[in-house]
């Protein structure tokens, strides 16, 4: 992925798509903020938070300095939701595959525990919501994050773990609140319950 993103960058592609996306903005900032946050969740759903960090970061860079705006705002909402759409399928991040059963290496802990002790589907998705969104508390929370962190240091931005920890302290509440809803909904509507 990383190979990817680094061949996507030198061959421009990513100035390419930053000035086609500043053209559909059309000067709007929250039409300009929308893109990349809802390219982001499908990439982190369909791919993983990883792909999200690594290859769309330099594309959000790119079309954050195309329209003339700052940068870190965007660069921010790509981690966040590198983090907070990863829950969603088991693809999307590697703990959600030790959660739920495939065979990774067994130092994600709380994917394991919980595998091992035979939690109710339920809980395990509870907990697959937990460790993707709390990552969104420490700019090194998750590997993601980290990649993310690099990915916009090599742009010439930068984030203190307060300013990340600030922001995500903002928005992983609405995120959690809004994953267990959902999940509480899903849990109604397929009569899956806490045994």
């Amino acid at each position: 992925m990383m190979l990817l993103a680094e061949l996507a960058r030198r061959e421009g592609l990513f100035d390419f798509l930053a000035g086609l996306a500043v053209r559909h903005a059309d000067g709007s900032a929250p039409r300009l903020f929308a893109l990349p946050y809802a390219i982001g969740t499908l990439v982190t759903i369909f791919m993983s938070n990883d792909a999200t960090a690594v290859v769309l970061t330099p594309a959000v860079c790119a079309v954050a300095k195309k329209a003339g705006a700052r940068p870190l705002p965007y660069l921010l909402a790509c981690a966040l939701i590198a983090n907070a759409a990863s829950f969603v399928l088991p693809i999307s991040n590697p703990a959600n595959l030790v959660i739920f059963g495939e065979h990774l290496p067994a130092g994600l802990i709380a994917g394991s525990v919980v595998r091992m002790a035979e939690v109710p589907v339920l809980i395990q998705s509870a907990v697959a919501i937990g460790i993707d969104l709390g990552p969104n508390l420490s700019v090194t929370g998750s590997l993601a994050t980290m990649r993310w962190l690099i990915a916009i240091r090599r742009e010439g931005e930068n984030v203190t773990a307060r300013q990340f920890l600030r922001i995500g302290a903002a928005a992983m509440p609405v995120a959690l609140a809004s994953a267990l809803a959902a999940l509480l909904l899903q849990a109604r509507v397929l009569g899956v319950g806490m045994r």
